[in-house]
């Protein structure tokens, strides 16, 4: 793997993942972000988006709540859905 502990390189790779509709890689791989950056507010951001297409919308609220006590005011967080 390259840069196995750089965790924006598990965050790029998760986006492309969910761009290609792979969604439980995705999942994965944000949360392989999120292990080596837990405050990466894009990586919770991306995360709570995969998860709520991958219909584990409790997983989806945890990230989005955990992203907006990081960031309040950041745009992404705020267009999130609150279910």
């Amino acid at each position: 793997a390259l840069a196995p502990n750089e965790a924006v390189v598990h965050r790029a790779l998760a986006e492309v993942l969910l761009e290609a509709g792979r969604i439980d890689e995705a999942v994965e791989a944000f949360q392989r972000a999120l292990a080596l950056a837990p405050k990466d507010v894009e990586a919770l951001i991306g995360l709570a988006r995969a998860a709520r297409r991958q219909g584990d919308l409790t997983l989806a609220r945890q990230a989005r709540e955990r992203a907006l006590r990081l960031d309040p005011y950041h745009p992404a967080v705020l267009d999130l859905p609150r279910d």
